[in-house]
């Protein structure tokens, strides 16, 4: 595997665990170097099964709270 592609996997896995860590979006973007947080979500990230499960707790917890 060429290097530039393990630095880019580096790259995406970083900005992916941040997210699922609770960074905000904007601060995973800044030391990303992107303007625009929507690259940052959109190429750099990827939403892992945890944290699927973790959305559909947090809502049912809204819907169904007593």
């Amino acid at each position: 595997m060429p290097r530039t592609t393990q630095l880019h996997c580096l790259h995406l896995t970083a900005a992916t665990l941040l997210i699922a860590e609770g960074e905000d979006a904007r601060t995973v973007a800044d030391r990303h170097g992107h303007a625009q947080v929507s690259l940052t979500l959109g190429t750099y990230t990827h939403v892992r099964p945890d944290m699927q499960r973790r959305a559909a707790e947090r809502l049912e917890r809204i819907l169904f709270a007593k």
